[in-house]
């Protein structure tokens, strides 16, 4: 993974604490679009805007944030980040009930 450990852990941070509580109603919303072709994808992006309008929302450094990333990373990059950190969550879910 090419991104940078600390640009990882405060995705990790944002979409643990602004997208995760939503992920029953993210899931639900794709499940509803038929023209989603690929859910599990579309579910680790929402949540990536979900968790920047509100980190933006309340610390308006999202901007900064984003800039820094795509700086040295493009989508696919993030991506696998997101890929790692949505796997991360839902196995702390399922066998530590986070």
């Amino acid at each position: 993974m090419k991104m940078k450990k600390e640009h990882y852990n405060r995705l990790n941070d944002m979409i643990k604490t602004y997208a995760w509580p939503h992920r029953i109603e993210i899931l639900k919303t794709i499940a509803n679009d038929n023209r989603v072709k690929d859910s599990a994808r579309r579910f680790r992006w929402d949540c990536y805007w979900i968790a920047s309008r509100a980190y933006h929302a309340e610390t308006s450094m999202w901007l900064v944030f984003i800039d820094e990333l795509y700086a040295y990373l493009n989508d696919t990059h993030i991506d696998t980040a997101l890929k790692k950190i949505i796997e991360n969550l839902e196995i702390n879910r399922l066998f530590k009930g986070e």
